[in-house]
């Protein structure tokens, strides 16, 4: 079932694409492609479908599933998928392959999904608002299927022909389980032909083809990016469509009648116009009137220097597809553990990459909450929060003696942990609670009990307590699991690690005062990738850190002027630290959420503080703060008995 694609040589290139005239037949409201784009994909599905009928129903019954996907409501998710290139030979008709150039083709490849392509901002005005992005990461193994570590870059000798059924008995020795990874096989002769000049081939989900491990991109090793021009070069995201199941934009080119059957003719995507295909970047018209989509990935436009976006059609589409039986496993949690790809920043919690000019849009929506109550659409002075990778949002709320979940466009929450006051498997006023995403466990810090409990996320009724008699204020983990706990009536931070029973003071230690080690009132913690630890030291009005073994901290926010001024922290509380050592955090007093970007020395105002006048719902005590996958801002919002979600604009990114 190969989507195959063929892309001529610089040579034939310049002979085909600098033809001034290109012959259409017109007939009616009808265009035919031109000869020189008949994919050949077309005779080998067909082939591939009429050879094996479990392939085709299967492919049948998932178009009928994937029209109900894209017509349900669903969460927006973010991927990660794994990705091991096998790379074949050295010399790719002069250009060279190695970790550098993979390396490069991947950022290049995920940038191209995530909007990040250079020219994203100047799509055709036609289609701004078509214009979509696949939240999907693509990332190179760190571990093989014996559980040995590995780069995810594979070399081998010279070898040709893995765009053809020729040599699969090689293919499939060769493959890693096409359930676990995504397969990429880079060389130069495709087909062993001794053609050096097409570009790619993709296959799109089949469960029989990954059964057999022949599920597949190869692609021309001189096509990746730094081997050809920024635009050539995306084709590797056209191969990667295909492997999401995404159709030439041409399929079938422009018949009338197919305009009113948009989601079961052509590339079955409604909001990519019918095509002839390969038409050049200009202003160009469909046998029915409407612009034709040239700058998209699935068009053969690269060679124009078309290549810019996906449509929103496509990328529900493709959202679609990963639930496809053939890719669901890929995504999934424990395998990205088990192929090494989840480390650092991916496993902890409230844990972001954001990027450096993002803002975000200043009123909020109410996710949970919004007024002060028992019952469950209600919130009593919500404290901390986490959120998952479906956009479900864990809050405490302390003054209820509960945790509550509130799943995506619900309108009241769910009590998944305390049904009342006390011990005895009940909370007593609960401040924290963060998801352990590599056990799939909430985590909770049950301040009224003294008490730290590990509970399932699946399971309400099987709470654990893991540290007892302990001032348990906020909660943190890193990446090798162990947990951190603020203790405000200690003035310090431990750590307890898995297996030790004992935790060690890793801040504070000198009482309660201002100096450098002394807090005063510590709540908040985040620790980082190098295990420093950031705690909103609350009375002093700052956010300290302390690295790794360190005596004493380092104050990297507030703590230097009025806590007045809105540009400083007046009783700071949630607090996340991003890739680039950039600041996040609540500031109680002022009602604010504030950024410090790394040595500054002064905070940008992002949400509330002095802008709450073109806030819809003003901030009322900020406390605990999350980012979801995407990167919108969820905030524990004390006093307004709610949990607001600030939305994040990436137009400057």
């Amino acid at each position: 079932m190969a989507t195959f694609y063929m892309f001529y040589g610089i040579i034939l290139q310049w002979l085909i694409y600098s033809t001034k005239e290109v012959i259409l037949i017109e007939i009616s409201n009808e265009q035919s492609r031109p000869a020189s784009l008949q994919c050949y994909s077309d005779y080998s599905m067909r082939a591939y479908y009429n050879s094996n009928g479990k392939a085709l129903d299967e492919m049948k019954q998932f178009e009928i599933n994937t029209r109900k996907f894209i017509t349900t409501k669903r969460v927006l998710k973010s991927y990660v998928i794994p990705v091991v290139f096998h790379v074949y030979g050295t010399n790719f008709a002069g250009k060279t392959v190695n970790d550098n150039t993979i390396i490069r083709a991947l950022k290049k490849l995920n940038d191209d999904f995530h909007g990040l392509n250079h020219d994203f901002n100047t799509v055709h005005s036609a289609f701004l608002g078509n214009r979509s992005t696949f939240d999907v990461t693509f990332k190179l193994a760190r571990k093989d299927p014996n559980g040995s570590p590995t780069t995810g870059i594979i070399y081998y000798p010279e070898k040709s022909g893995y765009g053809s059924n020729a040599r699969n008995s090689e293919i499939q020795a060769e493959a890693w389980n096409n359930y676990k990874y995504c397969n990429v096989y880079i060389q130069l002769d495709l087909f062993g032909n001794s053609e050096w000049y097409h570009a790619g081939i993709a296959w799109y989900p089949d469960s029989g083809m990954s059964d057999a491990k022949l599920a597949r991109i190869v692609y021309n090793g001189q096509y990746l990016y730094g081997n050809t021009d920024d635009e050539f070069s995306s084709l590797l995201t056209h191969e990667f469509g295909h492997w999401l199941n995404l159709i030439h934009t041409f399929e079938d080119g422009c018949t009338a009648s197919s305009e009113n059957q948009c989601d079961q003719t052509g590339d079955k995507v409604c909001d990519t116009p019918q095509t002839v295909g390969n038409q050049g970047c200009g202003d160009v018209h469909n046998c029915v009137g409407n612009y034709v989509n040239s700058e998209n990935y699935m068009d053969y436009s690269g060679a124009y220097g078309c290549y810019k976006m996906f449509t929103s059609g496509q990328v529900a589409r493709m959202e679609a597809a990963m639930h496809h039986a053939a890719r669901i496993t890929l995504w999934q949690n424990e395998n990205l553990i088990a192929t090494g790809v989840v480390g650092d920043d991916d496993v902890l919690p409230r844990a972001a990459y954001i990027c450096p000019n993002a803002t975000w849009i200043s009123n909020g929506a109410i996710v949970a909450g919004g007024s002060w109550g028992t019952a469950n659409n209600k919130l009593a002075y919500p404290s901390g929060l986490d959120v998952d990778d479906e956009q479900t949002v864990y809050v405490t709320d302390p003054f209820n003696h509960r945790i509550m979940a509130w799943k995506y466009g619900a309108t009241t929450g769910e009590i998944i942990a305390g049904h009342g006051y006390g011990a005895n498997g009940l909370l007593s006023t609960p401040t924290d609670v963060i998801i352990d995403r590599k056990t799939d466990d909430l985590i909770i810090c049950d301040a009224g009990n003294r008490r730290v409990i590990r509970q399932s996320r699946l399971n309400s009724t099987n709470g654990q307590t893991i540290i007892s008699n302990v001032h348990c204020m906020c909660l943190a983990l890193d990446d090798k699991g162990a947990l951190y706990v603020s203790d405000a009536n200690q003035s310090i931070v431990r750590r307890w690690s898995p297996g030790q029973p004992l935790g060690t003071v890793v801040a504070g230690g000198g009482g309660q005062g201002d100096r450098l080690d002394q807090f005063n009132f510590p709540n908040f913690i985040f620790v980082d990738r190098n295990y420093s630890v950031y705690v909103a030291d609350g009375y002093n009005n700052r956010i300290m850190k302390w690295e790794k073994g360190a005596k004493e901290g380092i104050v990297v926010a507030g703590g230097r002027g009025s806590e007045d001024d809105p540009a400083q922290l007046a009783n700071p509380r949630g607090i996340i630290v991003d890739q680039l050592g950039t600041i996040y955090v609540g500031s109680y007093h002022n009602s604010g959420i504030k950024r410090w970007k790394k040595g500054a020395t002064h905070g940008d105002v992002l949400i509330g503080a002095n802008g709450q006048d073109v806030q819809s719902i003003p901030l009322q005590g900020p406390h605990g703060i999350a980012f979801d996958r995407q990167g919108n801002l969820y905030v524990a919002d004390m006093w307004g008995c709610q949990v607001l979600r600030y939305d994040i604009d990436k137009s400057l990114c």
